[in-house]
């Protein structure tokens, strides 16, 4: 271990006394415990930095041991963040609802949510092992399934206690879509998009005949409803699309720029594309389901998306193929009619979403020269 790093644990376990004093109404403390407790979350944070910095530094120069620091880095986040504080949480809709509740854990979990999204980042810079970054992704999303029960029921606490683990992951996923897509690390969000995520379901749980299986798991699962916020918020107003905005305001307010390598427009395009191309591998017959949009209503419909506009180019567009499932462009064709048809059935998410249809979008009008 590094002096800087043993100079911080030194520090913090130092501080961590302090508090256990204070809390026992010590006299000889003078500093009060809210105080001694946030000087410990500054401490850690520079402990994190101090860390992130450390593998930055081992990639940079090579040093051979970048691989062991990043996989013990998300290994340690992962076990801290995989316990649940909702678990026994005494529900009262009244004066504390589960929203409230929900919102106040995602909020203190964004620590977490920016030292593994960071490092994502650094991972896909510096072309290091990405096999560890989407095994990552299995485990989170396993956070979610470990709970499920395909027999709940959406609307009731045993869904609703996980949901700022659906949160969480639907960002970290978002956050590296879209700076793969800035990016153009086609390659590499294909991979994402297109792996198998291979989970354990659990069926009909609470019962005596409950039974589990291994199944494949789309991307599109990395977006999951998040109903106890929708409840939460649709109480605020009678306008029951309110939420969505009140959902676009709590993503916009958790936004990190990280060193502006990321803008929030550019988590808006990502959040859009990925419905395009769920669409498209739902045609295919590539998953049941399909990506919902959370934080389109930004968006001026009536304009194509930038990275389909960098399509114009014949190279780029024959290189983001693979992304829709197709091999050549007669299948792109034959894949985007069907997805057309499929947004028809979409209205509700096309209008109270602000998405554009399908050929503004995809830009498709620019496209017909090599469509």
């Amino acid at each position: 271990m590094e002096p800087n790093n043993i100079n911080i644990i030194v520090i913090k376990n130092m501080i961590n006394s302090a508090i256990q004093q204070a809390t026992s109404d010590s006299e000889e403390i003078s500093i009060s415990r809210d105080n001694l407790i946030v000087v410990n979350e500054f401490i850690e944070g520079i402990s994190d930095r101090v860390e992130l910095l450390h593998i930055k530094n081992s990639i940079i120069n090579h040093r051979g041991n970048s691989e062991v620091l990043i996989q013990r880095y998300l290994t340690q986040i992962f076990d801290t963040i995989k316990i649940n504080p909702i678990e026994g949480f005494n529900e009262d809709n009244k004066t504390n609802p589960w929203g409230n509740k929900i919102a106040s854990v995602i909020d203190e979990r964004i620590p977490y949510r920016n030292q593994i999204i960071e490092l994502i980042f650094m991972v896909f810079e510096y072309n290091q092992n990405q096999k560890t970054v989407y095994d990552f992704f299995k485990k989170l999303l396993q956070l979610v399934f470990d709970n499920y029960d395909s027999f709940q029921h959406h609307e009731s606490s045993f869904y609703w206690k996980d949901d700022h683990f659906r949160v969480f992951i639907y960002e970290i996923f978002l956050y590296t879509s879209a700076y793969l897509i800035k990016n153009e690390k086609i390659n590499e969000l294909h991979l994402l998009i297109d792996s198998i995520y291979q989970m354990q379901v659990i069926h009909n749980k609470n019962s005596h005949d409950a039974f589990s299986e291994y199944k494949s798991i789309p991307f599109e699962k990395f977006n999951m409803p998040v109903y106890s916020l929708n409840d939460i918020f649709r109480k605020r107003s009678l306008n029951k699309n309110d939420w969505e905005d009140l959902y676009t305001e709590q993503i916009n307010k958790n936004f990190n720029s990280f060193h502006d390598i990321i803008t929030f427009s550019d988590l808006v395009e990502a959040d859009i594309l990925l419905y395009y191309i769920s669409l498209f591998r739902r045609a295919n017959g590539k998953s049941p389901t399909f990506w919902v949009p959370q934080i389109s209503k930004s968006f001026n419909r009536d304009r194509s998306l930038d990275f389909m506009k960098k399509a114009a180019s014949s190279d780029f567009f024959m290189r983001i193929l693979k992304l829709f499932g197709a091999n050549s462009i007669d299948e792109f064709n034959k894949l985007y009619a069907l997805s057309a048809n499929l947004q028809k059935q979409h209205t509700d998410i096309l209008y109270t979403k602000s998405i554009p249809e399908i050929s503004d979008a995809l830009n498709i009008h620019f496209l017909n020269n090599q469509l």
